[in-house]
């Protein structure tokens, strides 16, 4: 899908970019993962999924980056990892 007014070459070069991870932790501040990317481009823009099989993967995305940030915040406590 291409927006009016735009040709094929345009939209592909302005989706690369919104979706360039330097672009994205440069508009977030930080480092953006690539399940976030994931979720972000398969969410509508009033921020429902897609469909039911974009919410079942995203949801799980969600719990694994959690589980994985608590490791990560745990090992920095600890000074291990």
């Amino acid at each position: 899908m291409v927006l009016e007014g735009l040709n094929k070459d345009q939209w592909a070069s302005f989706v690369d970019y919104r979706l360039d991870s330097k672009i994205k932790e440069f508009e977030c501040g930080r480092k953006v993962s690539r399940g976030e990317i994931w979720i972000a481009t398969h969410k509508h823009a009033n921020g429902e999924f897609v469909n039911d099989k974009a919410r079942e993967i995203g949801e799980k995305i969600k719990a694994y980056e959690s589980i994985w940030d608590l490791q990560l915040e745990d090992c920095s406590l600890t000074g291990s990892g």
